[in-house]
């Protein structure tokens, strides 16, 4: 039999899942990253897991690797690389599918060469900003780079996820 104190738990952790999946929580301002940080607030508050366990639970190479790479992607884009790298890519293909398939393949093979989450964080505002330019939907090609970054990397010989 569940007590009171773990079914509150498994509520918490379920509206957690549920408001991550919709990606805010309808009638309050909280983003995911909001959602994720009271989320886990509540459950050391509650006595799922102490402070301490929640501490060790960060790992700090891979926060700081994100972080990192989200200031790279601000100078490359202050720097104007993306409008450049726009530029560039549309000299290849003038279609939507052929930039589909440029995208992808050039993605892959670069995913093959450098590590499939630095290609993906760095390839993803490029595309963003190369899909509103050209009044595309982003979806598709965001999916492409996904796959392809997945495929490149599983290719290589510490594969995916890396061997560490």
């Amino acid at each position: 039999m569940i007590d009171v104190l773990t079914g509150i738990q498994i509520a918490v952790l379920g509206v957690s899942y549920l408001a991550l999946g919709i990606g805010y929580v309808p009638g309050l301002r909280m983003n995911r990253a909001t959602i994720a940080l009271v989320s886990s607030a509540v459950l050391i508050a509650l006595g799922t897991l102490s402070l301490d366990e929640a501490w060790r639970a960060i790992d700090a190479n891979t926060i700081v690797f994100l972080l990192s790479m989200m200031v790279v992607n601000a100078y490359l884009s202050y720097a104007g690389f993306f409008k450049l790298a726009l530029l560039y890519l549309l000299r290849f293909t003038r279609s939507p599918l052929g930039l589909l398939g440029l995208l992808t393949v050039g993605t892959g093979i670069l995913s093959a060469l450098f590590l499939n989450d630095t290609l993906a964080l760095v390839s993803t505002p490029l595309t963003v900003q190369l899909t509103r330019s050209l009044k595309l939907n982003p979806v598709p090609y965001l999916l492409a780079i996904a796959g392809a970054t997945n495929i490149g990397s599983v290719a290589t010989l510490s594969g995916n996820p890396q061997n560490y």
